[in-house]
């Protein structure tokens, strides 16, 4: 008998995926992640995000060959667990239908000044990048993989003001996941090179995925994965 190529276990694994769909009012807030996800792509799968704590100022970049596809898959694989363990995550739909806007930044620096008054300046994510890539999008793409924002290193606070590092961990507790990828992606502020397109995808505080698809031409769009119920907990491997 064949062996089973993944994008066949990949339609298996998501077939039916829908039966329980994952309630859409409180989810708990997570510091780790019990399990690692994957992009299916193509015959291969693309770690997105690996197991063990959970960052939501981290995000995972890539440069897509398809300017019109418009369906991803994402499986999980717990901690310790097989290859052969992948479990059905979620299902990105890039659709127009299926966008959801993106915050403009100005307004959100108003909404933490109510909250915090001048004490509080909204920084620029570009700088904080640990993986810095050109000013000038011809010369250098913004490098693939993993990448994150982090304080910079032996800050001072000023009269009244909030740190960096301080800014960053209000940001993590209490702005929703589109506000943050809002905040993070004031890092990219130029087109990709004309006939590309760059997907970045993020995790939110409670695991939801989104993506950020950003087309040479038409723009960004953020687009929130469908999760179901029986994927934000999968089963740990037998000890």
């Amino acid at each position: 008998m064949a062996e089973e190529s993944l994008p066949d276990r990949a339609v298996r694994l998501f077939k039916g995926f829908f039966s329980a769909p994952a309630p859409s009012g409180f989810r708990p807030r997570l510091t780790n992640l019990p399990f690692s996800l994957h992009l299916v792509a193509g015959a291969s799968a693309v770690e997105l995000f690996p197991s063990g704590p959970l960052d939501s100022l981290r995000f995972y970049q890539r440069h897509h060959a398809s300017l019109h596809h418009e369906l991803e898959y994402v499986v999980c694989l717990p901690a310790r667990a097989s290859p052969e363990a992948f479990r059905a995550y979620s299902l990105i739909r890039l659709r127009p239908e299926e966008r959801i806007p993106l915050t403009d930044l100005n307004e959100l620096e108003k909404s933490l000044k109510r909250s915090y008054g001048t004490m509080i300046q909204l920084p620029r994510s570009r700088p904080l990048l640990e993986r810095q890539y050109s000013n000038d999008l011809n010369d250098e793409d913004p490098p693939e993989g993993l990448n994150r924002v982090r304080p910079p290193q032996g800050e001072r606070a000023g009269p009244g003001r909030l740190t960096v590092a301080e800014t960053l961990d209000i940001i993590i507790k209490e702005l929703q996941g589109p506000e943050v990828i809002s905040w993070l992606e004031g890092a990219f502020r130029q087109p990709p090179p004309r006939g590309r397109v760059e997907h970045r995808y993020y995790l939110d505080a409670t695991a939801r995925l989104y993506v950020v698809r950003d087309h040479f031409e038409e723009g960004k769009a953020l687009y929130r994965a469908e999760t179901s119920e029986a994927a934000l907990r999968p089963e740990r491997p037998p000890r």
